[in-house]
């Protein structure tokens, strides 16, 4: 799984099969609109048949009425590391087979709202150790046509062989300045790298379904400043 928090990175090389039943009955009547019930096997190995991974996922939802949504989770694992894994500098992961279970509960409200937020909380174990996940978001409209939003993700992971932890601030605003004219920006801090980087974008449709993009990204990590600016341009020909 790619999480750059973490350390890790996509995974390849890999057969994979996936099996699951998903149940969304839909009440006649009360506050739920709609409840989800899912149970889903997910098995990998490598080219040469190894074992690599195994899930068994079981997640219960609700989807209210009034828009918000409620999720709660739990996943039994195994995982199978082919060579030592160094996913903090000193801090390495041996080789072998690992079990452990992921709980999840994601709690989200309707972002039609002035103000809305989700919460995202997991916890279990994680190669040997434990680990405990948060992710808050919050959004809010101050005004018709804009929208400011912000969010904290961390991470606490505690191992054998050390702990540590890792956190991204990240805050971002839309605004639309007209029907064809849309200007959006990102900022994100990690504080395990150090670094600093936003995304500015203007989205011009100058005619329908043509658009023309600037986009400016700054970023600052290790005491070093770079900027990349970058055009597009879209053109929908109709014969």
């Amino acid at each position: 799984n790619f999480d750059p928090a973490l350390g890790f990175v996509q995974q390849t090389d890999l057969d994979e099969s996936v099996g699951f039943i998903d149940i969304r009955p839909q009440p006649k009547s009360g506050p739920i609109r709609e409840l989800g019930f899912k149970a889903e096997m997910t098995y990998q190995g490598d080219t040469q048949n190894n074992f690599l991974y195994q899930s068994n996922y079981n997640r219960i939802q609700a989807d209210f009425r009034s828009g918000d949504f409620i999720l709660i989770s739990v996943d039994p694992q195994r995982e199978r590391l082919p060579d030592d894994f160094e996913i903090r500098k000193g801090i390495v992961i041996p080789a072998g087979t690992y079990k452990y279970t992921h709980s999840n509960v994601i709690l989200t409200s309707d972002e039609r709202r002035p103000l809305a937020g989700e919460l995202n909380v997991l916890w279990g174990g994680f190669y040997g150790g434990r680990k405990t996940s948060l992710s808050f978001t919050l959004t809010g409209a101050p005004q018709e046509g804009v929208k400011i939003g912000g969010g904290w993700n961390v991470d606490w992971v505690r191992l054998p062989q050390g702990d540590f932890s890792s956190q991204v601030l990240s805050g971002d605003i839309t605004w639309s300045l007209s029907n064809v004219l849309l200007l959006q920006s990102l900022f994100q801090w990690d504080k395990e790298d150090k670094s600093l980087a936003a995304n500015l974008r203007l989205s011009w449709e100058y005619k329908d379904q043509s658009w023309f993009y600037f986009i400016v990204n700054p970023s600052r990590q290790n005491g070093k400043d770079r900027l990349l600016v970058l055009t597009k341009l879209t053109f929908r020909w109709n014969p």
